[in-house]
C-alpha cells in the first residue's frame, strides 16, 4: 500500500508534475481509495492553497520542499513531508506557465505569460532579478546542470539563455517557426533542447548558439521534452491529433542519428510533461 500526497487548494487543474527521488514521512488526515484496482493509502493536507490553476510543480534537489506555479500569478513552496504552504512569491504579473529550481536548491526560477522570468531567493521568498527579452508568453524555464544560466522557451518562437549572475542574455536561438512549448539542457549542460508547435523538436549546441538538429515526424505540438540520464536520448510528448481519433504519445530519439527509436501510446490526448 503506497502513500499519496494531495495539496488541496482552489485549483481547478494540475498540468505539470515532478517526481523525487529522496524518501519522506508523512502526517495528515487518512483515508483508503482504490486506484487502478489497487488500495491506496491517501493522506490530505487541506489548505488555502492557490485560487488559480497549477500549471507547473517541482521537487527541490534534496526532495524536501516543493515549488508551484499557478494561473493566480503567484509561485509557492510547500514543505514535502507536512504539505504545509511555508510562503508565497509575489511579483508577476501574469499567469506562472514554469517553475524550476536551481541545481543547489537555494533559488527558483518562474516563467510568465508576462513574458519575464523571475529569479527567486527560496530562504528569504525575496525576488532577485528578472530577466527581460522575450516578446510573448514565457512557457518553459530550465537551469543549467552548473546553474550558472538559465533557458527560457517562449511563444515568441525562439529559446533564449540568460547569465544567472548578470542577468543579461547571453544569446538567442532562432529557428522554430512557431511557439516553443518546451526545453532542457543536456546533462553535461552544452546542449539544449526545444520542442514548438512547429511539429519539430530541436537540439542547439549552447556555446555556438547553432542548431545542430531538427527531428521530425510529429503529428501535432511538441509539449515537453527531456533528456535521458546518459544524454544520448530524448523523450517528447504531444497530443492525440486535434481532428481524429489518436491518442498523445511519448517518442524517444536517438540524438545521434536524430531517429526515432520508440513511441508509447496511451490513453490520453493531451500529453504535457515528460521527465528523465
Amino acid at each position: 500500500m503506497k502513500t499519496i500526497f494531495r495539496f488541496i487548494g482552489l485549483c481547478a487543474f494540475t498540468l505539470a508534475v515532478s517526481a523525487c527521488v529522496s524518501g519522506g514521512g508523512s502526517r495528515g488526515q487518512r483515508g483508503l481509495t482504490v486506484e487502478n484496482n489497487a488500495q491506496v493509502d491517501i493522506t490530505v493536507f487541506p489548505q488555502l492553497g492557490h485560487s488559480g490553476k497549477v500549471n507547473s510543480v517541482a521537487y527541490s534537489p534534496d526532495g524536501k520542499t516543493i515549488i508551484s506555479g499557478s494561473n493566480d500569478n503567484t509561485v509557492k513552496l510547500w514543505d514535502a513531508e507536512s504539505g504545509k504552504e511555508i510562503r508565497t512569491f509575489f511579483g508577476h504579473s501574469d499567469l506562472i506557465n514554469s517553475v524550476a529550481y536551481s541545481p543547489n536548491g537555494k533559488t527558483i526560477i518562474s516563467g510568465s505569460r508576462d513574458d519575464t522570468v523571475k529569479l527567486w531567493d527560496v530562504e528569504s521568498g525575496r525576488e532577485i532579478k528578472t530577466f527581460s527579452g522575450h516578446s510573448e508568453w514565457v512557457t518553459s524555464i530550465a537551469f543549467s546542470p552548473d546553474g550558472k544560466t538559465i533557458a527560457s522557451g517562449s511563444f515568441d518562437n525562439t529559446v533564449k539563455l540568460w547569465d544567472v549572475e548578470s542577468g543579461g542574455e547571453i544569446k538567442t536561438f532562432s529557428g522554430h517557426s512557431a511557439w516553443v512549448y518546451s526545453v532542457a539542457f543536456s546533462p553535461n549542460g552544452k546542449a539544449i533542447v526545444s520542442g514548438s508547435s512547429d511539429r519539430t523538436m530541436k537540439l542547439w549546441d549552447v556555446e555556438s548558439g547553432r542548431e545542430t538538429k531538427t527531428f521530425t515526424g510529429f503529428s501535432e505540438a511538441v509539449y515537453s521534452v527531456a533528456f535521458s540520464p546518459d544524454g544520448k536520448t530524448i523523450i517528447s510528448g504531444s497530443p492525440g491529433g486535434l481532428h481524429d481519433d489518436n491518442n498523445g504519445n511519448v517518442k524517444l530519439w536517438d540524438i545521434e542519428s536524430g531517429r526515432e527509436t520508440g513511441t508509447f501510446t496511451g490513453d490520453n490526448k493531451n500529453i504535457r510533461a515528460c521527465s528523465r
